[in-house]
């Protein structure tokens, strides 16, 4: 019985008395099992052996139901394979832009996606579009004002806007091949431009935006202008001619110019039918690597699909596009973005109604898509020690039909992945409101040792039902995760762990976050989102953060226990909103209890207050519960604050209240609580291990150590 293939690419040269390998793919061994398998010639299960070298990919690798189970594809021993969607430019030739040389050479038709190529990768590395201002670095701009929407409603898209003066030269070339990177709080936007008014200073876009402008809090670029290709390592598309025009780094020579750009949306997919009960199952990848995928801008469309640009069999359902914009005014369905962290996009490695299936020990890089996707009617995946970064948008995406809401689509439903001691970062590189995790409608999911960094949004976003509403989100642990480095001061409301709906059973616990930092509102390091409710929040170490470590916007019962919150640069937590604001509860009942219970913790300030709400009824004591917390504040004696806690009216009325201990006691609060040093080796470098004796370790509460020394990527020699 057959239990092994080997795969090389076509041109591999092989050593004095190797076997060529008479297969070159992926797809080719798959056809060779199922012809031994229908003459009994196969085992049960076959391992590809996948020789070193690149695996140029002219369409995605697709495997269906009609095709045999049981395969697990590994690269060989000490080699790399690679499989690459992209297409390598040639003729390269010298030319002059802006009184600089620079190179140029023909892009392919079949590369070029609506006018557009989205990355080009030099010699290993991502080149940056030509931005006015430089994107990322430069300060971002912003608009003179907005212009009249049909209503004035957030949910209402833009497609115009007035300019500033100076921020746009209509004297630039080719105003047809220029988009504006719009950065809307927690969303970003990509707009070409369909006409402009220069006495008005008045641009109107082809397309919309994905919330409605407004001049506080909208900031943007100008991408892929030709008047701004000045610096090394820039490159400008000229959509009249299909050249693309590059600006060497040092030492870069047309001659030895190693530029790819991506012509595959998706490089490899997986695709069951789960509504005629036919699924892929038992596939393994494992030590491979993809590369140069993500070709194209998947748009939200009005039939709610991953658009047949993907090059797949048949267009798939995106249900994060169906749950939210069903219902929603006409002209938002065709936005140029999407609600929330890049949720119209696929992943490179895609994954609809597959079971028992892996990933693990990959690589996935320079593509513009997320690196894998779930979505409907997958089950019992586990994504292993994989590695995702240098990407246009973010790590994992897991998700499915909304069966709470829509029990019909039960065949679609998502649930049970595993995704452990997974390395994401340097991501959201083209969509930078893209996550490292998007958890959507999926349940009994975990989420562990996965250490994410660098990137512009939130490192694990769960959940897809706002408010109240029906939600299949349930039951997912998120432990032990490293998650540190995002925002960077670009977007807003954003958290470490982002958590929306009602989602019982879910935990996160035992994660080390740090370094979140927004660019007006929302660096927090857990952020419970609107109807967040009978969740556990315990033995997270947070610091450090923008605004606060915890941030509950409204919701109910809520467990946060055992958690260190210290030095976080506004305060230590906040709750937004009291069920007194959102007095209609459903699923599952009134709400007759309190919006949180907050005891066990360990708050640490540098000066400031440690509580802040948005309403002043927070104050009383059936909204929430907190005690037994132990309290300190590390500041110097001489610049500690006067206040324990602080409400701040950000809305409408300003006013401050605040108080101190003895005060806040006298509410209700915190009665068998302490204000004492905790006994941190040294709060100033942010060493959280108790020192010996360390009066917190003597009263019991949670050592910080079990999250800080166990936190992140396991060794995999470790794990086996």
């Amino acid at each position: 019985m057959v239990r092994e293939l080997v795969i090389a690419p076509e041109d591999r040269r092989f050593e004095k008395g190797e076997k060529p390998a008479a297969l070159h793919s992926i797809q080719a061994a798959v056809r060779e099992v199922a012809r031994l398998r229908a003459t009994h010639q196969a085992a049960d299960h076959v391992t590809v052996i996948c020789r070193g070298g690149v695996y140029p990919l002219r369409s995605p690798v697709v495997i269906t139901p009609d095709d045999p189970a049981g395969i697990t594809f590994a690269a060989a021993k000490g080699e790399i394979p690679v499989f690459d969607g992209g297409v390598k430019l040639s003729g390269w030739e010298k030319c002059r832009i802006n009184g600089r040389t620079v190179l140029r050479a023909c892009v392919p038709e079949y590369a070029v996606f609506d006018g557009r190529i989205e990355n080009l990768y030099v010699n290993g590395r991502a080149a940056r579009v030509a931005s006015y201002p430089k994107f990322p670095g430069g300060q971002p701009l912003e608009i003179e004002k907005t212009c009249p929407v049909d209503a004035d409603e957030f949910h209402n898209a833009s497609e115009a806007f007035y300019y500033r003066e100076g921020d746009f030269d209509p004297a630039w070339y080719n105003r047809d091949g220029i988009e504006a990177l719009v950065l809307q709080l927690w969303t970003d936007s990509r707009l070409p431009i369909a006409c402009v008014d220069p006495v008005a200073r008045r641009i109107r876009f082809k397309k919309s935006s994905a919330w409605r402008f407004n001049e506080k809090s909208v900031r943007y670029y100008w991408q892929n202008v030709r008047e701004a290709l000045t610096d090394p390592g820039e490159f400008y598309f000229d959509n009249t001619d299909s050249y693309v025009y590059y600006l060497p780094r040092r030492g870069e020579k047309p001659e030895t110019l190693d530029a790819w750009v991506a012509r595959l949306p998706v490089l490899v997919a997986l695709i069951g039918e789960p509504e005629k009960n036919r699924f892929v199952e038992d596939i393994s990848f494992e030590g491979l690597r993809f590369r140069h995928g993500g070709a194209g801008r998947p748009q939200i469309s009005k039939n709610y699909t991953f658009p047949n640009a993907s090059r797949l069999p048949h267009a798939l359902p995106n249900f994060f596009a169906k749950d939210f914009w069903e219902g929603q005014p006409e002209n938002n369905v065709d936005s140029s973005g999407s609600p929330q962290a890049a949720a119209q996009l696929p992943g490179v490695l895609l994954l609809a109604g597959a079971r028992r299936c892996r990933i693990r020990g990959c690589e996935i890089y320079d593509s513009n898509f997320y690196g894998i996707a779930l979505t409907g009617g997958c089950s019992d995946v586990k994504l292993e020690y994989n590695t995702i970064h240098h990407m246009g948008a973010g790590g994992v995406v897991i998700n499915g039909a909304n069966v709470a809401r829509r029990p019909e689509l039960y065949p679609f439903a998502t649930h049970h992945v595993s995704a452990c001691d997974n390395h994401i970062h340097d991501c959201g590189n083209f969509y930078p409101a893209a996550s490292g995790f998007l958890v959507g409608h999926a349940w009994g999911n975990r989420l562990e040792h996965n250490h994410i960094h660098d990137l512009y949004y939130s490192g694990f976003s769960v959940g897809w039902s706002w408010g109240f509403g029906d939600s299949s989100c349930r039951e997912n642990r998120i432990g032990f995760n490293h998650i540190h480095d995002l925002g960077k001061g670009m977007l807003c409301d954003m958290g470490g762990v982002y958590l929306l709906g009602i989602q019982p059973g879910t935990r996160v616990y035992n994660n080390h976050i740090h370094d979140i930092f927004c660019r007006i509102y929302g660096g927090w390091g857990i952020y419970c989102d609107e109807g967040s409710s009978h969740e556990v929040i315990e033995n997270n170490v947070c610091y450090d953060c923008a605004k606060e470590g915890f941030h509950q916007h409204f919701g109910r019962e809520t467990i946060v226990r055992g958690n260190l919150f210290a030095c976080n640069r506004a305060h230590q937590l906040t709750l937004t909103r009291g069920k007194t604001w959102t007095p209609e509860y459903a699923f599952p009942g009134e709400c007759t209890s309190r919006v949180a219970n907050i005891f066990g913790n360990i708050f640490v300030s540098e000066g400031g207050p440690f509580f802040r709400s948005m309403f002043m009824d927070m104050k009383e004591r059936d909204q929430f519960y907190c005690d037994g917390n132990l309290f300190w504040d590390a500041a110097p004696k001489a610049k500690r604050a006067a206040v324990f806690a602080a409400i701040a009216e950000l809305l409408a009325e300003k006013y401050e209240w605040s108080c101190d201990f003895a005060a806040w006691r006298e509410l209700g609060r915190d009665l068998h609580s302490e204000f004492a040093d905790p006994g941190f080796v040294d709060v100033k470098k942010r060493d959280f291990h108790f020192k010996k004796g360390a009066y917190a370790k003597k009263r019991g509460f949670f050592d910080p150590a079990e999250t800080l020394d166990l936190a992140g990527v396991r060794s995999e020699e470790n794990q086996k």
